[in-house]
């Protein structure tokens, strides 16, 4: 692996669809990194159920994120024998959508959980989402399309006889350049 193909991943979600507290708890703490304000996360069955108070999650992550500064690297430019489990990976693409009535339902069946999927030259990427942890239900209707997203997740899993690698989203969202309100922060 190129220590040049290795950076600083610099947030490239302009709203975010899906944010994996339970993982990114546990980056936060394989860094020493105090996590405040999750006091009600346990209590709901799903992000969505926070409401306004969703708010407070999203900019405690943002925050963390742009504290610890995690290193990544990119499925575009990466080969599949150089990709490793637990590594971070950032992604800013187009994906396809599987099993996504789960997310609509919030129900989780193992062996057809809802994913994200695509193709890269001679691999695939799956990233499997819970129901829980997506953001909102306009979220949940986006992630269940074809679409363009956002993110960072960390690889899980190598399959080398089926060329596929099983990767944890830990923040899914809308890139940046799509995001309708990324031109009038500042304004607001």
């Amino acid at each position: 692996m190129s220590k040049n193909s290795m950076r600083e991943w610099k947030s490239n979600i302009g709203q975010p669809y899906y944010i994996n507290i339970s993982q990114l708890s546990m980056l936060a703490a394989r860094l020493n990194y105090p996590l405040d304000d999750f006091n009600k996360v346990g209590q709901i069955n799903k992000l969505s159920d926070l409401g306004i108070e969703l708010a407070t999650i999203i900019l405690a992550f943002k925050k963390l994120v742009n504290t610890i500064k995690p290193v990544t690297q990119s499925f575009t430019n990466l080969k599949f024998n150089e990709i490793k489990q637990d590594y971070l990976i950032e992604f800013s693409d187009r994906f396809n959508s599987k099993n996504s009535r789960q997310l609509r339902e919030n129900t989780y069946k193992l062996g057809d959980e809802p994913h994200l999927w695509k193709k890269y030259g001679d691999y695939k990427v799956v990233m499997n989402m819970n129901p829980k942890w997506v953001t909102t239900d306009t979220a949940c209707s986006s992630l269940s399309r074809n679409a363009e997203f956002a993110g960072l997740c960390l690889v899980k899993q190598i399959d080398s006889e089926q060329s596929t690698i099983y990767a944890t989203p830990l923040l899914i969202g809308i890139p940046r350049n799509l995001d309708i309100f990324e031109g009038l922060q500042g304004n607001i």
